[in-house]
C-alpha cells in the first residue's frame, strides 16, 4: 500500500509477514501513541481510506470498531483515573454507534451510513448551521454518557452543529472547557436547567436560526441535524420531531391520522429558533416544558412535522416527556387564537422601542388612505417616519389632503409625475429612509398599534432580515379566488384571517403576506429594490412574490409570526379583485409567468439579485411635495 494513500498511516513496518501501521487519526481521538495502542493491518486500512475524505468518523463503518478495540485494549494497563475517565468515554460512544446503526437495522427503519444515499444531494439545508443545546447533569448521568452525546453532535454530517454547553457545577463547567473549539459555547448559570429553560436564558446568544435540544442520556445519529432541517425547509413547518430508538425499541411520533392521539418525543425535537421567540418561549415552572411548548406552539397553529427514521438514541427505556396531540381536520375555527395570548402563558421576552420607516403610496380612496394614516400613527411603542406617496391622483382633492398632512412632523409627502404602482413608488422613495427598518402599507390597509413594535423587536431578536405575520379580512364577503385563467371568475366567501409561513422548498408561493412586510432597509437595497416587468399593468402584479422568490434564493432569513397585525380590506378596486389586474385578467397571468421563469433561473445557480431589481430606475418620476 502506498505510503499516500492515508494521510493518518504512519511507521509502517512488518511483523511475520503482514504489514503493519499506527493510525494517526486513533491517536489523535484517544491520546494514545506508541506500544502498539493504535496499530492496524493493511486490510483494514484498505477498508477505511475508501471512506475517506468525503466522508467523517461517524460515517465510516471500520473507525468505530477500531475505535472501541482500542480504547478496550488501552483500557486493561492505564492506571491514570482522567485517561481512564476519556478512554470509557469513547468507547461507550463507539459502542452506541455500532448498537445503534445495528438496531436501527434491525428495526426495519431505513438507514444507510451514508446520509447522501437517503437524502438528496444538493439541499439548502446543507452547509447550513445549526444551535444545539446540551446541558451537562452530572448528578444523574456519568462523564462518559456526557462525552458520547457531545462526540454524537460535534461529528454530525451535513450541517455544522453550534454546539451550547450548559453548566451549573464545577465538573460541568470543565467538561465544556476540555471541548473549547470554534463551533463549542460555553455557558455557567446557577442552577440545573431543562435545554429549552437554557435555549430561553441565551436567547440571545444562540446564533442560527434553527435550534436542535440535545440530552445527556441520548446520541444523535450522525444525519439528525441534516434529516430534520431538510424536512423543515421542504415542508416550511416550525417543529420537526422523529422516533426515537431506546433498549424497549422504537419511541415513534408516527405520522398522524385524524382522531389518533400521537406521542412526539422531546428528545429529538428541531424547531425555528424565531417560532420559540414568537411563542414567548417556555411557560414558567411548568413541570413537562418540552411537552407544553410544543403544545402550546401546536394551539397557536404552527406547523409540526414527524419523520419517519429513529434520528435519535436513548439509554433509558421510557421517553422523559411524550407529547400527545391528535390531529383535526383542517376546518376554520371559529375562534382565532393569538399568539399574544398564547405568550401569557410563558416567560416571554422583553420588547424595546422601535423606529421604522413606512411607505404607503395611494391612488384615489383618500377616506380609506386617511383610516390608514391614523392607524400608524397611533403605533404602540414605536417611533414611526410616513412616507405618504400620492400615485398621480385625479383631480384637485388630493392637494387639499396633501396640504393638511403633509405639515405633520411624522409625514413625508411625495407626488408621482404619473401612474406608477405601489412597487415603484416604494423603489423611489427608498432613498429617503431614515431608520434600519421600513414597512409595507397598503392604503386600503389598516395597520393594528402593535404590529411595527411586534415585527422589529422579532426581527432584532432572531437577526432576520424579512418579517411576516397574519391578517385579518374584513370589507366584502365574497372574493374572486386566485385563477390565473384568462376572463375566468372564481367567486367565494372570504376567509377571515391568512397567515404568512416559511417557503416550501421547490414550490412557487407567496409565502409571506405582502400587507405585513417589514425589513431591513440595507437588505432590501442590496436586492435591488422591486423588479420591473415592463409596463404599469403587469408592475402593479406579483412583484411582491418576485421579491420573495429573490430573497429566498438569495438566502435572506425570513422571520415568521403567527401574530395578527394587519386588518386586510377586501373590496372590489383591490389589485387582485379589480378588471384590469385582479385575478382572472391577462397581466396577473402574464407576471405570474415571469414569476415562474424567474424561479427556474434563481433556483438553478448563483446570481446578482440587485440585476433583477428596478431600484433607482425611474427615480426622476417622484417627486417631493412641498
Amino acid at each position: 500500500m502506498s505510503e499516500t494513500l492515508c494521510v493518518f498511516r504512519q511507521n509502517i513496518r512488518y511483523d511475520s509477514g503482514q504489514e503493519m501501521a499506527d493510525c494517526g487519526l486513533l491517536q489523535q481521538i484517544t491520546g494514545l501513541a506508541g506500544k502498539g495502542h493504535c496499530q492496524v493491518t493493511k486490510s483494514v486500512c484498505e477498508q477505511c481510506v475508501t471512506h475517506f475524505p468525503a466522508k467523517t468518523f461517524l460515517h465510516n463503518p471500520v473507525l468505530p470498531s477500531l475505535l472501541f478495540n482500542t480504547c478496550d485494549a488501552a483500557l486493561m494497563h492505564t492506571n491514570n483515573d482522567a485517561r481512564t475517565q476519556r478512554l470509557l468515554a469513547l468507547k461507550n460512544w463507539a459502542e452506541q454507534i455500532i448498537l445503534a446503526e445495528q438496531t436501527e437495522f434491525d428495526a426495519g427503519v431505513t438507514h444507510s451510513s451514508d446520509t447522501s444515499e437517503s437524502l438528496p444531494e444538493k439541499h439548502a439545508a446543507y452547509g447550513a448551521a445549526c444551535d444545539v443545546v446540551l446541558c451537562l447533569n452530572f448528578e444523574s448521568h456519568s462523564g462518559a454518557e456526557l462525552e458520547a452525546a457531545i462526540q454524537s453532535v460535534l461529528n454530525q454530517s451535513k450541517v455544522h452543529p453550534i454546539l451550547h454547553l450548559i453548566s451549573w457545577d464545577t465538573a460541568g463547567k470543565n467538561l465544556a472547557q476540555e471541548y473549547a473549539c470554534w463551533n463549542v459555547r460555553s455557558h455557567h448559570c446557577l442552577q440545573p436547567f431543562h435545554p429549552l429553560s437554557a435555549c430561553h436564558q441565551f436567547a440571545d446568544q444562540l446564533e442560527t436560526p434553527y435550534v436542535a435540544l440535545q440530552f445527556p442520556h441520548c446520541l444523535s445519529h450522525h444525519h439528525r441535524l441534516a434529516t430534520s432541517l431538510v424536512q423543515l425547509i421542504d415542508e416550511g413547518a416550525d417543529l420537526v420531531s422523529s422516533p426515537v430508538l431506546s433498549p424497549s425499541g422504537l419511541l415513534f411520533a408516527q405520522h398522524p391520522e385524524p382522531g389518533v392521539p400521537v406521542k412526539v418525543p422531546v428528545e429529538s425535537l428541531v424547531f425555528r429558533r424565531a417560532t420559540f421567540i414568537d411563542l414567548g418561549g417556555v411557560a414558567t415552572d411548568h413541570p413537562e416544558l418540552g411537552t407544553e411548548f410544543i403544545l402550546r406552539a401546536l394551539q397557536g397553529g404552527c406547523t409540526l412535522s414527524l419523520a419517519v427514521a429513529a434520528l435519535v438514541t436513548t439509554t433509558l427505556s421510557e421517553l422523559l416527556e411524550q407529547t400527545e396531540f391528535r390531529i383535526v381536520p383542517e376546518v376554520e375555527s371559529e375562534k382565532v387564537i393569538s399568539i399574544r395570548e398564547l405568550r401569557n402563558q410563558a416567560t416571554g421576552f422583553l420588547s424595546q422601542p422601535v423606529a421604522c420607516d413606512v411607505v404607503l403610496p395611494f391612488h384615489g380612496h383618500l377616506d380609506y388612505t386617511t383610516e390608514a394614516l391614523e392607524s400608524l400613527l397611533t403605533q404602540e411603542n414605536a417611533e414611526v417616519v410616513i412616507h405618504l406617496v400620492d400615485d398621480a391622483t385625479p383631480g384637485n382633492e388630493v392637494v387639499e389632503f396633501l396640504n393638511h398632512w403633509a405639515t405633520h412632523p411624522q409625514i413625508r409627502a411625495y407626488r408621482n409625475l404619473r401612474n406608477l404602482g405601489q412597487f415603484t413608488s416604494f423603489n423611489n422613495v427608498s432613498r429617503y429612509f431614515e431608520t434600519e427598518f421600513v414597512a409595507v402599507q397598503d392604503a386600503d390597509d389598516i395597520s393594528l398599534p402593535h404590529r411595527l413594535s411586534e415585527a422589529v423587536n422579532l426581527l432584532n431578536q432572531t437577526g432576520a432580515d424579512f418579517y411576516g405575520g397574519a391578517v385579518e379580512l374584513f370589507g366584502e364577503e365574497y372574493v374572486v379566488t386566485p385563477t390565473l385563467n384568462v376572463h375566468a371568475e372564481s367567486r367565494q366567501k372570504r376567509q377571515s384571517h391568512r397567515y404568512s409561513r416559511y417557503p416550501r422548498d421547490q414550490w412557487i408561493d407567496y409565502f409571506i403576506e405582502n400587507p405585513t412586510a417589514v425589513f431591513r432597509v440595507n437588505m432590501f437595497r442590496e436586492m435591488g429594490g422591486y423588479a420591473d416587468f415592463g409596463n404599469n399593468l403587469l408592475n402593479r402584479a406579483s412583484l411582491d412574490t418576485e421579491f420573495l422568490c429573490r430573497c429566498r434564493f438569495s438566502q435572506i432569513p425570513f422571520v415568521v409570526s403567527r401574530e395578527i397585525v394587519t386588518r386586510y380590506r377586501v373590496h372590489p378596486n383591490s389589485a387582485t379583485q379589480n378588471n384590469l389586474t385582479g385575478w382572472g385578467t391577462g397581466p396577473r397571468a402574464q407576471a405570474a409567468r415571469y414569476v415562474e421563469k424567474l424561479f427556474e433561473k434563481y433556483s438553478r445557480s448563483q446570481f446578482n439579485p440587485k440585476q433583477y431589481g428596478a431600484l433607482g430606475r425611474y427615480a426622476d418620476a417622484t417627486i417631493k411635495y412641498d
